[in-house]
């Protein structure tokens, strides 16, 4: 694509999220047998767009063309996309590093009428990614190998940063670390949030340098199920590069399935909870947080007898963490006694 000047045309500015209008006969100029007019848009880094034509009315393009470049650290020439003359033509740009993008819109000389170009945003989530997208598979503590390079799933053309996407498959309370380690780029880790792939979106990014550290993401609990996450490096356009993905997944925070109930009066109490083992139980007698009334069970279920009316609660643990229980109203039995194992 040559530049406007070289056709002796001027440039019309365009700005994401918007339409302009384009005249055949109005800012365009003739060169090669063709009418030209040109635009340029300027973008906030890594984000992707559609850029489309259509004719106005009654207006014909003949020979639509459209044509992009893009200005920065690397200059690419999208391939042109060509229509009919009442057409609507369209290109959706990768998330290059780029601020600026030169369009170009030409036609033949038997054109006439007007058209409308239109910029909008494109928000890219991974499962629409261009060509057969898979992608990777993370559970807890599993590593696996692969290559950024022209024949892998990826967003961005030569020259810049390549996109493998994966996914996390973890329960919502567990946290993990997402270790991905490159020896001949700079390995990146972003998250977007769950099917918005734009700039806005970005939600946490984490940068390592080749054979020097690795790029390290802290996962909460529950950030799997809300986030896209991708891999990312910069490879040249007929380079590769192989990367390792490592996912070390913390402990399983105890989570209380179903809260203290006494099966009988003066016969037990029950709690049921979930997490990494060894789980230990930990009674009390009165509100929940008082633990000045400590009980000697360390058993999901309390032990009672001859029980005197009291509130219980407890507080299960591992080595991760606890969690406590809500309060349990302890039914009035039908003689008065005192807890079994309670500390006097």
């Amino acid at each position: 694509m040559k530049r406007p000047a070289a056709y002796g045309c001027r440039t019309t500015e365009a700005s994401l999220d918007s339409s302009v209008v384009g005249f055949v006969d109005g800012n365009s100029c003739v060169s090669d047998g063709r009418r030209r007019a040109f635009f340029e848009v300027s973008l906030p880094p890594d984000l992707s767009f559609t850029v489309s034509v259509t004719p106005i009315d009654q207006s014909t393009l003949e020979d639509a063309q459209l044509d992009l470049f893009a200005s920065g650290p690397v200059g690419v020439d999208p391939p042109s996309v060509r229509g009919g003359p009442t057409q609507t033509i369209r290109y959706t740009t990768p998330p290059f590093y780029f601020l600026k993008w030169e369009i170009e819109v030409s036609y033949g000389a038997a054109s006439s009428g007007r058209f409308g170009l239109a910029l909008q945003r494109y928000l890219l989530p991974f499962r629409n990614f261009p060509g057969a997208c898979v992608a990777q598979s993370l559970a807890c503590n599993q590593t696996f190998s692969g290559f950024f390079g022209p024949d892998t799933c990826t967003l961005d053309g030569p020259g810049r940063k390549r996109y493998i996407p994966f996914e996390i498959d973890l329960d919502a309370n567990r946290s993990a670390s997402a270790v991905l380690t490159t020896h001949t780029l700079d390995p990146e880790i972003y998250a977007y949030r769950r099917g918005v792939f734009s700039i806005e979106n970005l939600i946490y990014e984490a940068r390592g340098i080749a054979d020097t550290s690795p790029a390290v993401a802290s996962i909460p609990p529950g950030a799997s199920r809300s986030l896209d996450w991708f891999l990312a490096s910069t490879v040249q356009e007929t380079g590769s590069a192989g990367y390792s993905l490592t996912s070390i997944c913390s402990c399983f925070l105890p989570t209380i399935t179903q809260q203290p109930a006494a099966a009988k009066a003066g016969v037990s109490i029950s709690v049921s909870a979930a997490g990494d083992q060894p789980l230990h139980y930990a009674w009390y007698v009165g509100a929940t947080g008082d633990t000045s009334r400590p009980l000697e069970q360390d058993s999901a279920t309390l032990i009672l007898s001859n029980l005197m009316p009291t509130q219980i609660w407890v507080r299960v643990s591992n080595p991760c963490g606890h969690v406590d229980s809500e309060t349990a109203a302890v039914p009035i039995p039908s003689a008065p006694g005192r807890l079994h194992g309670a500390r006097r």
